[in-house]
């Protein structure tokens, strides 16, 4: 089995969509899931663009990605691969149509309800807190 090197997505929004095989690493913006295509927004945080992943249920029979399309939410984590096609779409010129989707094992939410719980706020002082804001914001 070939192991794949993850690319940005910023280096492959200015790359020709020549059929070739990618792997991106990022958290998933947006999805659109209809009957027969599944669209996904993906950022790795290298731009502020998204790349497409399309999915095209009647023309691929792929039970790994099948299996994973109901995991893949708003902010959850994405390995995704598939061929560097070109967008009908005129807002970018490529899309990846996938040939493999791995399911999400890390989720910005519970990231950020972990950290959150693990804050100590027995020396918390609201007051000094305000005057370091007011300091920090007016030290110029």
């Amino acid at each position: 089995m070939q192991v794949m090197k993850t690319q940005l997505i910023k280096d492959i929004l200015v790359s020709e969509p020549d059929g070739r095989l990618v792997t991106i690493c990022g958290w998933v913006r947006t999805k659109r899931d209809s009957k027969n295509l599944c669209f996904i927004q993906v950022n790795d945080g290298s731009c502020f663009a998204t790349i497409q992943l399309t999915y095209d249920r009647e023309n691929a029979n792929n039970e790994n990605i099948e299996n994973s399309l109901p995991n893949v939410t708003t902010g959850a984590s994405i390995k995704a691969t598939g061929k560097l096609i070109p967008s009908p779409a005129s807002w970018q010129a490529v899309e990846v149509a996938l040939d493999s989707a791995n399911n999400p094992t890390y989720d910005a939410e519970d990231y950020f309800t972990i950290h959150a719980s693990n804050v100590n706020l027995t020396n918390y002082d609201p007051a000094s807190a305000t005057f370091g804001r007011y300091a920090i914001t007016n030290n110029t």
